[in-house]
C-alpha cells in the first residue's frame, strides 16, 4: 500500500468512525446528564497498558497521541498506521434518592464496543515527523426512570413516570507536527477539532388511576451540535539516550475556550390541537479546560517506566453550572506504568520477545455533585505481541478495571472492566511497501 493510498483511506474512514460513535451508547453513566459527558482516556492502547502515561514516552515505532513532540523521533523510511477497539462492562450499583429504613439499593449494567482511536504517521525529513488521527473526547450514555411515589399525586393524577435519556459525545480529529532541534530536545504543536452531537430527552408519562381529569405525556429534547477548534504544544528532553538506556522528561500544554455550539430545545404535545409547546434555541454556555501536563519516561533493553500528572482548571472554565446541585471543579490525575520484555531478539522462545505491562491511574472527576467530590481508580494490565519474529508490528491487549463514584444517597458508584486491543503497523516491516512486480 503506497503512502498516498494509506492517507486517502485514512479520510474516507474519519467521518464513516466519527458517525458511528456518535450512533450508540459509548459509556454509561448518569453523571453524563451535565457538561460534555464522561472524558475518554487518551492514547494508545499500549499507554492504557501502563495506566495511560506517556508525556515523556518517545519512539521510532509507536505513535505517541499525548505529547506531538515525539513524532520527531519516527524513524526514516517508515511509516506506521495504529486502530484500536474498546468494549466496556459497566456495573452501577445507587441508593435511591429519598432515605428509607430498609435502604434499598438499585443496581444496573451495561456493556459497550466501539472503535477509539486510529491514527497514522510517517517522517517528513530527518528529525521531523507527521501525524494525523481520529480519537474519543468524551461519551454521553445514560437511561434512567424513575416513578413517581407521592400519595397526592397518584390519587390526583395518576401514575407519573419519570425518563431521562442521552447519548452521543464529541470526537477528536487531530494533525500534529514534531521536530528536533538537536541536543536532544524536540518540540511539537497539533491542531485539535472537536466535533459531535449530544441529545439529552425528558420524558413525563403519565397513566391516570383514580382521577377524573385530563393529562397528557410530555417530552423534551435539548440537541446540541457542536464543533471547537483547540491546540497542543508538548516538548521533550533527553537527559540520557545511549543504545542501552534512554530518560526523557515531557511537558504539554493544551489550550482551552469557549465550546462553539447550535443548540435547540424542543418540546412537543400530545395535545392533538397544538403539535408544538416550545420550540427555542439556547446558548451552550460551556468552556473547554486549559491542562497542563508532566511525564517522565525510563527505558533499559527490558525495562520500561512511566510517570505522568495533569492538571485542568474545569472549574475556572466553568465557574457557574446549568443545575445548581452541580459544580464543575479544577482536576488533577496521576499515572504510572511499567513494562517488562524478557528478550527482544529472543527468536526460539516466543514469550520472551513479548512485552507485559502493568499501570495504576488515579483521577479526579471533573464534577462536583451535591457536594460530593468524586474520584476515578484503575489498575492496568497490558501485553504487547510481535506480529512477526523479526519485525516491529505488534497486537497490543489491554485490561483496565476501575471505579469511580460514591454509594451514597443521590449518588452512584461504577465499577468497569475495559478491555482494549490494538493493531500497531510499522511500514518497514513491508505492510506499506508497493511492489514492482505482481
Amino acid at each position: 500500500m503506497s503512502l498516498k493510498r494509506a492517507i486517502t483511506t485514512l479520510c474516507i474512514l474519519l467521518p464513516a468512525v466519527a458517525a458511528a460513535q456518535s450512533s450508540s451508547l459509548n459509556t454509561f453513566s448518569p453523571y453524563t446528564l451535565y457538561g460534555v459527558g464522561d472524558i475518554a482516556s487518551q492514547g494508545s492502547v499500549e499507554s492504557k497498558g501502563m495506566g495511560g502515561a506517556g508525556f515523556g514516552f518517545r519512539s521510532a515505532t509507536t505513535i505517541n497521541s499525548l505529547n506531538p513532540a515525539s513524532y520527531s523521533a519516527f524513524s526514516r523510511k517508515s511509516f506506521l498506521f495504529n486502530v484500536g477497539l474498546e468494549g466496556t462492562n459497566y456495573y452501577l450499583k445507587g441508593s435511591n434518592s429519598i432515605e428509607t429504613d430498609d435502604g434499598i439499593i438499585r443496581k444496573s449494567s451495561y456493556n459497550t464496543f466501539n472503535i477509539n482511536n486510529i491514527s497514522l504517521g510517517f517522517p517528513l525529513a530527518q528529525g521531523v515527523g507527521f501525524s494525523i488521527g481520529l480519537t474519543p473526547y468524551s461519551d454521553v450514555g445514560y437511561r434512567l426512570s424513575r416513578k413517581e411515589e407521592s400519595p397526592e399525586i397518584l390519587s390526583s393524577i395518576g401514575q407519573v413516570t419519570y425518563s431521562f435519556l442521552g447519548s452521543g459525545g464529541l470526537n477528536q480529529i487531530k494533525a500534529g507536527l514534531g521536530f528536533s532541534l538537536g541536543k536532544g530536545v524536540s518540540l511539537g504543536a497539533e491542531a485539535i477539532y472537536y466535533m459531535g452531537e449530544i441529545d439529552r430527552q425528558y420524558y413525563v408519562t403519565v397513566q391516570p388511576l383514580l382521577s377524573s381529569g385530563q393529562w397528557y405525556s410530555v417530552n423534551s429534547s435539548n440537541y446540541s451540535d457542536i464543533s471547537s477548534i483547540s491546540a497542543l504544544f508538548g516538548v521533550q528532553w533527553d537527559a540520557i539516550s545511549s543504545r542501552s538506556e534512554l530518560l526523557t522528561f515531557g511537558a504539554t500544554y493544551q489550550m482551552g475556550g469557549k465550546l462553539n455550539a447550535d443548540n435547540y430545545r424542543y418540546i412537543p404535545s400530545q395535545n392533538i390541537s397544538s403539535d408544538t409547546v416550545a420550540l427555542s434555541k439556547l446558548n451552550f454556555a460551556f468552556n473547554m479546560p486549559t491542562s497542563i501536563g508532566f511525564g517522565v519516561h525510563y527505558a533499559n533493553e527490558k525495562w520500561m517506566f512511566a510517570g505522568d500528572y495533569q492538571f485542568r482548571n474545569w472549574g475556572s472554565a466553568n465557574p457557574t453550572s446549568e443545575v445548581p446541585n452541580i459544580k464543575y471543579v479544577n482536576s488533577s490525575s496521576l499515572r504510572l506504568g511499567a513494562q517488562y520484555t524478557p528478550n527482544r531478539m529472543d527468536f526460539r522462545h516466543m514469550f520472551n520477545r513479548w512485552s507485559y505491562r502493568a499501570g495504576f491511574r488515579y483521577e479526579q472527576y471533573y464534577m462536583q455533585i451535591g457536594g460530593v467530590k468524586m474520584a476515578d481508580r484503575a489498575l492496568s494490565l497490558g501485553l504487547g505481541i510481535p506480529a512477526k519474529a523479526s519485525g516491529l508490528t505488534s497486537v497490543n491487549l489491554g485490561l483496565e478495571i476501575g471505579q469511580r463514584g460514591k454509594l451514597q444517597t443521590g449518588l452512584f458508584r461504577t465499577n468497569y472492566f475495559r478491555f482494549s486491543i490494538g493493531l500497531s503497523l510499522f511500514g518497514e516491516d513491508g505492510w506499506f511497501v508497493q511492489h514492482k512486480y505482481d
